[in-house]
């Protein structure tokens, strides 16, 4: 019966009608408040199946090299990618730019030929080539980070691409407006085609970010950014600190509507590979851990658009964790869940948007009104 319901939501979804039928459910539905788990209990039942062994995201001061020898320090973290590395590097150095770039790529402890192909590169004066034993993703992008030499930095995932002119395009916008942040459009491919292509509105804004994508790639960073910060170890959806860290240091974001960035959609990915696995509770566990960074870095934020954007997280934590199959564990997630929104809102904020209903599933306790919003909206 899961199985035929997992379809049915997805068909809804694909065909658009997904909003109708919640609205259509929604106003026929009878708020049902249900007692939960202990937050004690719950805790053991999720560390019983895969245990939080991950790390914060604060960090002592990276170096900083001033006067910036570079205008932007692009990270390409690279583990077993001997097939994409090449036009990865490629579409770097293919670049036409009048800025002063640093490439740096950090070689993950790769077990096939990527060390092997990166020596073809060895001659390049803007590239840095750092081998270390395997430390994850974010150990990768971390490493890097360590010694910035370059106003902006940005993040290059070594099985994708720049798109042509990304660099200039970026930086253009970044110094017209003197961007904390720039954000730009991307292109999804595979080894076939094109399949699909993003484009963003182009404006110069205070930090209202909530429509910009959560990614870490497609965007280049001011370097003061990473000053205390870095990407938390030992997770997956490392890129969660984006939305919940970053772009709430911003004082001022841009965004430009072209494509700058080219995703490849790989299987071997960890969207792909995150499905059903009991690490998918990282996804909560990451979200638990960035609350706490942020108010060790004494984020200010407006509540509001932090409702929303927390708000969002829980619902993308149901998406990823709900793939595991155990309704014992959305449940758990759903209990710390409404422990999270209560710790962190005294008052019921405002305008929250899309995500009021999913509020007041939290608040009051109805996991079967939870449940049918994270599954049709």
């Amino acid at each position: 019966m899961k199985a035929y319901k997992g379809i049915l939501f997805k068909v809804l979804k694909k065909i658009r009608l997904n909003h109708l039928f919640y609205r259509m459910l929604s106003a026929i539905y009878r708020n049902e408040e249900v007692e939960l788990a202990s937050y004690e209990e719950s805790e053991r039942l999720l560390s019983s199946v895969c245990p939080d062994n991950g790390k914060s995201c604060v960090t002592a001061k990276n170096s900083m090299t001033t006067p910036w020898q570079y205008d932007l320090q692009i990270i390409i973290p690279a583990y077993n990618v001997e097939p994409y590395i090449k036009k990865c590097l490629d579409s770097v150095f293919c670049q036409q730019t009048n800025y002063r770039v640093l490439v740096v790529v950090v070689n993950d402890g790769s077990t096939d030929a990527t060390a092997e192909m990166l020596k073809n590169y060895h001659q390049t004066d803007n590239l840095t080539i750092i081998h270390q034993e395997n430390q994850g993703f974010s150990g990768a992008r971390n490493r890097a980070l360590e010694k910035i030499s370059a106003e902006y930095v940005t993040f290059l995932d070594s099985d994708d691409e720049l798109a042509p002119n990304a660099i200039q395009l970026l930086m253009d916008a970044a110094k017209a407006n003197d961007s904390d942040l720039v954000a730009g459009g991307y292109e999804c491919f595979n080894d076939a085609r094109t399949f699909q292509v993003v484009h963003l509105k182009k404006q110069a804004v205070a930090p209202e970010y909530l429509s910009i994508p959560g990614f870490a790639w497609g965007k280049i960073y001011r370097s003061h950014l990473f000053q205390d910060v870095h990407f938390p170890e030992k997770y997956w959806f490392e890129d969660t600190i984006v939305s919940m860290v970053l772009l709430q240091k911003c004082r001022t974001i841009s965004t430009i509507s072209e494509p700058v960035y080219r995703y490849r959609s790989n299987p071997g990915g960890i969207s792909a590979t995150s499905v059903s696995k009991p690490k998918s509770l990282d996804s909560y566990y990451i979200t638990r851990r960035l609350l706490d960074d942020r108010r060790k870095m004494q984020i200010e934020e407006n509540e509001s658009v932090f409702a929303i954007i927390l708000l969002r997280q829980i619902y993308i934590n149901f998406k990823r964790i709900i793939t595991i199959g155990r309704d014992d564990l959305d449940r758990a997630v759903f209990a710390l869940s409404v422990k999270m929104v209560e710790d962190e809102f005294d008052n019921r904020p405002t305008d929250m948007g899309r995500y009021e209903d999913l509020y007041e599933a939290l608040v009051n306790r109805d996991f079967s009104r939870y449940k049918l919003f994270c599954l049709l909206q």
